[in-house]
Parts: C-alpha cells; structure tokens; sequence
C-alpha cells in the first residue's frame, strides 16, 4: 500500500491555517501525527518536504522547538532548491504549488517565529 502523502499535504495544509488563525489545533495535529506516521515508513520520506513540514508542525505543538527549528530549516531549504531546480528546468515548476515564493515566506515566518520563541 502506498504512503498517504496527499492525506498528509493536505492535513499539513490545514496545520498551517490553524497556525496562522492563533494556535495549532489539537485535531487537526493528532490527525496529521497518524498521516505522519504511515509516511514515514517510505524510504525516500526524509527527502519530501512534506515530511519536513509536517514534523516541524507536530514537534512545534509538542513543544519540541529545537527538533522543530530543524525540521523547518530542511524543510525551507528544500523548498529552495525546488526553486533553483524549476529555474533551470521549467518542467518542474508543477511540483511548486504549495510551494511558491508565498508560501516560502510563510515557512521562513514560522521559523522566525519559533526562533524567538524558542529564545525566551
């Protein structure tokens, strides 16, 4: 059987608006943990940036900010390389949506905003 990884964008999607809305919800994120936990048995799940995304979204409500910093760091960074990718290969620029210079700076907010708190 096939990881949920749409299930699990999805979900993470909702994470993030929950996030934006004042604080992650506790459904939305036990929801997401379960996704979280069929996709990381895939082999390659270490090089989606959902995963990255997704973890950094679970440990930030945990309170794990330090593992959480680190996750949205990959994750931001992967996103990057994504960009520098479709730079060079327009085929490539479907796999941006979600992923585009918008959402780029929501997840380099987050982190910002986990640093800071992280630090007090």
């Amino acid at each position: 059987m096939f990881p949920p990884w749409h299930e699990l964008k999805r979900s993470e999607m909702r994470a993030l608006k929950s996030r934006a809305e004042g604080s992650l919800d506790a459904d939305v994120i036990a929801s997401m943990r379960a996704l979280f936990e069929a996709c990381r048995k895939a082999p390659d799940a270490n090089e989606s940036i959902c995963y990255h995304g997704s973890l950094a979204l679970i440990l930030e409500f945990d309170g794990d900010l330090d593992a959480a910093i680190e996750h949205r760091k990959i994750e931001i960074s992967k996103i990057q390389q994504l960009h520098n990718l479709a730079q060079v290969n327009p085929g490539v620029r479907p796999a941006l949506r979600n992923y585009d210079e918008q959402d780029l700076q929501i997840r380099s907010q987050i982190l910002e905003d986990v640093l800071r708190k992280a630090a007090s």
